[in-house]
C-alpha cells in the first residue's frame, strides 16, 4: 500500500511517499473504445491468467487489512496500480487516505460512481469490509468479462437514470439465475475467463449479497478463489494465438490448438516432520498439482522458502500472497508469478525440495498426456 514515509519539517507542510514506476492503473484493462479487435488486446495485456493472478494479490492486500480490522473505503480501478509490463504482476493500493477502522467514527461513506455498495449508496450504511468485498467483486468481474455486472441491455439501452437504479442494487445483475431482465449481449464468453467456482463466487455477492452483505464471501476467499483459478490456466503453445485459458477447456478457445501436454506433480513429506507450517497444512489438504508440461508451478498458497536443486543447478524463491520472488539459475526464469524450468532429466527423475526449516521434500514429475484433466 503506498503510504507515507516521512512528514516534512516545518514549516514547511506535506509528507514523502514511495514513488511507483512503470505502473499504472486496472482501469488500464478495460478495453479502450476504439479497439476492434478486443480478444488481440485482452490477450496483449495478459489474457485470463494475468488478470486472475492480479486479482488474488489485490485481494490478499485486502484481506490483511481487514485482518487487522480495517476498511480500505473506497475500492475502484483507478487506486489499484499495476505493473504496466503485461509480463508482470505487481500490485499497490493507492489513496490510502480513506483507510480506517471499521468501528470508528472515522470511516467515510465515500465511493466511486459504479464501484460503490448498494447500503453505501443508498447512504445506509459507511463503508465496511462487507461494502469493500462488493466493490472488488464488481471489479474483478468487469476486469474478467469487460462488462460492468449490472450494466446490461436494459440499462444500457434505457434511460440514464435507469443506471443509477441498477448501481442502487434495485436490478438484477447480468449473470442473474433467476432474473434475466437484464442479461447483456456485450461481454467475453464467461467460460472464457470465469471458473465453475467463481462464477459461485459472483452469485454469492450479486444475488444474496445484494441485499444480505453477511452472503458476500471475504476477501480472503476471494483471494483464494482468484489464485486457484489462476493455476488452473494453461497458455496456448500457438505463437500466432497465445491466449490463456482453463485447462477444462477440450482445445484452445482461440484457435482451436490441441491442449498443451499436463504434468502431474506429486508431493510427499516426512510424516515425522511436526512443525506446524504452510505448507504442511496444504500438503495434508492437497498432495497434487496440475501444471502445464513447461512449466513448475508451485501454488500461491505455500509461503515457506524453498529451495529446488536438480544436475548441481539450484534456484531460491520465496512465496507468499504479496507476490514471488527468486534469484535467478541458468535454464530457468521468472515469468507471470510461475517457474519455468528447463529440464534436461528423464520426467521421472526427482527434484528435490528443502524447505525453510530443512524438511527434505521429492518432486516427482510423470507426463500425463494432453487430454487428461
Amino acid at each position: 500500500i503506498a503510504r507515507p514515509i516521512e512528514t516534512l519539517r516545518d514549516p514547511d507542510v506535506g509528507y514523502v511517499m514511495e514513488f511507483l514506476e512503470d505502473m499504472t492503473s486496472f482501469r488500464s484493462l478495460l478495453p479502450p473504445l476504439n479497439d476492434d479487435n478486443v480478444l488481440h488486446w485482452f490477450i496483449e495485456t495478459g489474457g485470463v491468467r494475468r488478470r486472475l493472478q492480479l486479482l488474488s494479490k489485490f485481494a490478499a492486500i485486502m484481506a490483511k487489512l481487514h485482518g487487522k480490522g480495517l476498511v480500505f473505503g473506497d475500492p475502484s480501478p483507478n487506486n489499484v496500480f499495476i505493473s504496466r509490463d503485461s509480463d508482470y504482476c505487481e500490485v499497490w493500493l493507492i489513496d490510502a487516505d480513506n483507510i480506517a477502522s471499521e468501528n470508528s467514527k472515522g470511516v467515510t461513506s465515500i465511493f466511486t460512481p459504479g464501484y460503490g455498495a448498494p447500503e453505501v449508496v443508498q447512504g445506509l450504511s459507511p463503508c465496511t469490509r462487507s461494502s469493500d468485498a462488493y466493490s472488488f467483486a464488481i471489479i474483478a468481474f468487469e476486469l474478467l468479462t469487460l462488462i460492468h455486472p449490472f450494466i446490461g441491455d436494459a440499462v444500457s439501452d434505457g434511460p440514464p437514470e435507469l443506471e443509477q437504479t441498477a448501481f442502487l442494487g434495485a436490478l438484477p445483475w447480468v449473470d442473474d439465475s433467476t432474473d434475466t431482465s437484464n442479461r447483456s449481449s456485450k461481454g467475453l464468453p464467461r467460460d472464457l475467463c470465469i471458473s465453475v467456482r467463481l462464477k459461485e463466487g459472483f452469485r454469492k455477492v450479486f444475488e444474496q449479497g445484494r441485499k444480505n452483505t453477511k452472503e458476500r464471501p471475504s476477501m480472503a476467499r476471494w483471494s483464494r478463489l482468484f489464485a486457484e483459478a489462476a493455476e488452473a490456466t494453461v497458455i496456448c503453445e500457438n505463437q500466432q494465438c497465445g491466449l490463456s485459458f482453463y485447462v477444462s477447456e477440450r482445445e484452445c478457445p482461440g484457435c482451436e490448438a490441441d491442449l498443451p501436454d499436463i504434468d502431474l506433480v506429486s508431493i510427499s513429506f516426512d510424516p515425522r516432520f511436526r512443525a506446524s507450517t504452510p505448507l504442511k497444512r496444504f500438503l495434508q489438504k492437497s498432495s497434487k498439482i496440475f501444471i502445464s508440461a513447461k512449466e513448475l508451478c508451485i501454488p500461491l498458497e505455500i509461503e515457506d522458502a524453498l529451495c529446488i536443486s536438480s544436475n548441481g543447478e539450484e534456484i531460491v524463491f520465496q512465496f507468499g500472497l504479496d507476490g514471488v520472488k527468486a534469484s535467478p539459475s541458468p535454464g530457468s526464469r521468472w515469468f507471470s508469478g510461475r517457474l519455468h524450468y528447463k529440464r534436461n532429466q528423464e520426467p521421472s527423475a526427482p527434484i528435490e525440495i528443502t524447505t525453510a526449516q530443512g524438511m527434505k521434500l521429492k518432486l516427482s514429475i510423470d507426463s500425463i498426456g494432453g487430454q487428461s484433466r
